[in-house]
């Protein structure tokens, strides 16, 4: 029997989302995590994770008088901001404070539902999900805002970069320093990034891709995250993997994890 294509995703949302759903207890928080409840311009409830630096959390007075800079974390389609779990710490202890949340309708945030019927409009509107979590970091008194970062996974990529666009032309913040993107491609669900990356030339960006990415909803983001990295006219730095696999298996790497802690140690 023939399963169509509609019936697949559908299908596979359901699978993954249940695979991929983590909860958060006061039980199961790392060291230097709160939950935080984040509220949209368009009234969507959004929750996330914040890490603390360790150096923050070391008791030293000395490290509550300095500034930190912030990094912003976008999972992507079907998943939540457990995915980034294996970088965390990592991010921490170099001395970074850190915010990943759940898109909207993902993990354990609030939103419209049935998300396998994914469309141009929910995609857009996720931008103000990243926005609320900027807003978030900024308000915080030990961060330091010109000193920030964006980071995004698959369809995350589409969000952190019309975030990097829209933040740096903001004349109320300064641009991102540095941005990381895994598994980007140029479109999703009819949401295009070029335009967007053409006017982020001013933030240094790493592309992580893998040769064999196989993506359910783009056969062709290996070529297109290449292509993406060829074209962009800012600072960069292809990171190449092959057979490693789409987006969340790539941030499990050592490799990975060495070249972005180099990446925004060099940027921030």
């Amino acid at each position: 029997m023939r399963i169509s294509k509609y019936i697949y995703l559908t299908l596979l949302s359901i699978v993954i989302s249940f695979c991929a759903h983590a909860e958060w207890t006061e039980t199961n928080l790392r060291p230097g995590e709160i939950v935080v409840d984040l509220m949209t311009n368009d009234n969507i409830k959004i929750s996330g994770s914040f890490y603390y630096p360790d150096d923050y959390l070391s008791g030293n007075n000395n490290a509550r008088t300095k500034t930190y800079p912030g990094i912003i974390l976008i999972h992507s389609w079907l998943r939540d901001r457990s995915d980034w779990t294996p970088l965390i710490p990592h991010l921490q202890k170099a001395g970074y404070a850190v915010i990943a949340i759940d898109l909207r309708n993902h993990g354990q945030s609030d939103g419209k539902q049935y998300w396998h019927k994914a469309s141009y409009d929910h995609l857009t509107r996720m931008l103000n999900d990243a926005q609320a979590a900027y807003d978030y970091m900024a308000q915080q008194p030990f961060i330091n805002k010109n000193r920030m970062a964006v980071m995004g996974v698959s369809i995350g990529t589409i969000i952190a970069t019309r975030l990097c666009d829209k933040i740096n032309h903001s004349s109320k913040a300064q641009p991102f320093r540095a941005a990381v993107m895994v598994s980007p491609a140029r479109n999703y669900f009819g949401v295009t990034v070029s335009s967007a990356i053409e006017r982020c030339t001013a933030t240094p960006f790493l592309f992580a891709i893998d040769k064999q990415d196989p993506s359910p909803t783009d056969n062709k983001i290996y070529t297109s995250g290449l292509k993406l990295y060829q074209n962009y006219r800012g600072k960069k730095k292809l990171l190449e993997f092959d057979g490693t696999g789409h987006g969340n298996k790539m941030i499990n790497t050592l490799r990975f994890i060495d070249e972005t802690l180099t990446w925004l140690d060099t940027y921030i």
